[in-house]
C-alpha cells in the first residue's frame, strides 16, 4: 500500500509511468536504497526508496536494517520486549521437556539400579543346576559373596531349564549395564543442555536490539527448538562475533573481551584466548566468558585489575544482581571445549577463585 500510495504521488505530480518504474528498477539493481517511514489518510507505511516527495515524510534513514529495527521497536506485536518473550516461552518449554526427561531417566535407573546383583544370581544358579529342575519357581541356594555366607531365595522360570534360568539372568545384567551406560550418557547430555538452556535464556535477559534476539533465534533453530522460517525477525545477515562483543581496560591498560550469547562467548574462549591469557567466569551459573589479554605476561597482571576483570564476569551472568559473586580464573590452556558441546560450553581443568562485586559498563 505505501509503495502504491507513492506511485500514485508520484503520477499526480507529473512523472511518467515509465520513469516510476525506471526509478524503481534502479533503486533496486543498485542497492541505493533512500528508506522512508510515511503516513497517508490515517495509514503508515514503509518505503524502501524514494522517487518522489512524499506529502507526510515521518522519518527518513540511511539504511534498511535501522528503519527495521525502529518498526520493530515501535509494532506493538513485534517489539523486541514481546519477542523476547516468545522466545523465553520456547526455551520454558524445553525446560519442562528436560525435566520430564530427567524423571524417565532417573525412574528407569532405579528400576537397574544393580546390575552386578543379576550376574550375582546367574552365578549362583550354574553352581546349583543340580538343586532344581524345569517347574520350579524358585530355588533357595547359599549366596556365598556375602560375608558371612546366607541362604538366598531366587525367582525362577518354571517353563525354562536351570542352564536358561541361569542365562536369563546373565541377560538381565547385560541389559542393566548397557542400559546404565546409557542412562549415565543421557543424563551427562540432559545436564549440559541444561545450562546451554540457562546461557539462551541469560541471553535474553540481556538482549536490546534486533540483531541481540536474532542470534538467540538462530541458535533455537539450529538445536530444532524453533522452527525454521522468516520470523518476526526476517531472515537477516548473522553478525560476526567480534562485532558484538562487549570491551573494556583496566586501570593498568589491559584489554578485556567478553561475550553477550552463546555465539559470542565460544568466539571468545576459542579465537581470543590464548594458552597464557586469563578466562574468566562465574562459578555454578550461567554468564559471559570473558578474557583479559596479558599473554606471557600474566604475572605483571595486578590483584587490582584481576578483580575489575572479574567483576564483570560477575556482571554479565546470572549473579549480576547478587551482592557478591564467585568468579572463576583460569588460564586459557585449562579451558577445553568437549567434543560435540553446544556453543559456549565448556570445562576448566584448573582454576582458583575471587569473590566480588557485580559490575557493568554503565557503572
Amino acid at each position: 500500500p505505501a509503495l502504491a500510495h507513492a506511485i500514485s504521488e508520484a503520477r499526480q505530480s507529473g512523472q511518467s509511468f515509465d520513469a516510476i518504474l525506471t526509478r524503481i528498477k534502479d533503486t533496486f539493481q543498485s542497492g541505493t536504497f533512500f528508506p522512508q517511514q510515511i503516513s497517508w489518510d490515517g495509514q503508515t507505511g514503509l518505503l524502501p526508496l524514494s522517487f518522489c516527495e512524499p506529502a507526510s515524510v515521518d522519518d527518513a534513514f540511511s539504511d534498511l536494517s535501522m528503519l527495521i529495527e525502529k518498526e520493530l521497536a515501535e509494532d506493538a506485536g513485534e517489539s523486541v520486549k514481546d519477542l523476547t518473550a516468545q522466545l523465553t516461552a520456547v526455551v520454558r518449554k524445553q525446560r519442562k521437556r528436560l525435566a520430564k526427561r530427567l524423571e524417565h531417566i532417573s525412574a528407569e535407573s532405579q528400576r537397574q539400579a544393580d546390575p552386578e546383583r543379576f550376574r550375582v544370581m546367574g552365578d549362583l544358579l550354574l553352581s546349583n543346576l543340580h538343586l532344581f529342575k524345569r517347574g520350579a519357581e524358585t530355588v533357595e541356594v547359599e549366596d556365598y559373596y556375602q560375608s558371612p555366607p546366607a541362604r538366598v531365595k531366587i525367582e525362577l522360570d518354571s517353563k525354562a531349564t536351570p542352564q536358561e534360568n541361569a542365562e536369563r539372568y546373565f541377560k538381565l545384567y547385560r541389559k542393566a549395564k548397557r542400559s546404565g551406560d546409557h542412562h549415565a550418557r543421557r543424563l551427562q547430555e540432559t545436564k549440559e543442555e541444561q545450562e546451554w538452556l540457562d546461557q539462551v535464556e541469560l541471553s535474553l535477559e540481556e538482549a536490546d536490539s534486533g540483531d541481540d534476539l536474532y542470534q538467540v533465534q538462530l541458535e533455537l533453530e539450529t538445536a530444532g527448538m524453533l522452527k525454521q522460517t522468516k520470523g518476526q525477525l526476517g531472515r537477516r545477515q548473522q553478525v560476526k562475533p567480534e562485532d558484538q562483543l562487549y570491551k573494556a581496560v583496566t586501570p593498568d591498560g589491559w584489554q578485556l573481551y567478553w561475550g553477550k550469547n552463546s555465539r559470542t562467548n565460544a568466539y571468545v574462549s576459542r579465537n581470543l584466548t590464548g594458552p597464557q591469557d586469563l578466562w574468566f567466569h562465574a562459578k555454578g551459573m550461567p554468564g559471559s566468558h570473558l578474557v583479559l589479554r596479558c599473554g606471557a605476561n600474566v604475572d605483571k597482571v595486578s590483584e587490582e585489575d584481576l578483580h575489575f576483570a572479574a567483576s564483570f564476569a560477575a556482571g554479565y551472568s546470572k549473579g549480576k544482581d547478587d551482592g557478591k559473586v564467585e568468579v572463576i580464573v583460569a588460564q586459557g590452556r585449562d579451558v577445553k571445549k568437549p567434543k560435540g558441546a553446544r556453543p559456549g560450553l565448556v570445562t576448566v581443568e584448573s582454576y582458583h577463585t575471587v569473590m566480588v562485586a557485580p559490575g557493568r559498563l554503565e557503572d
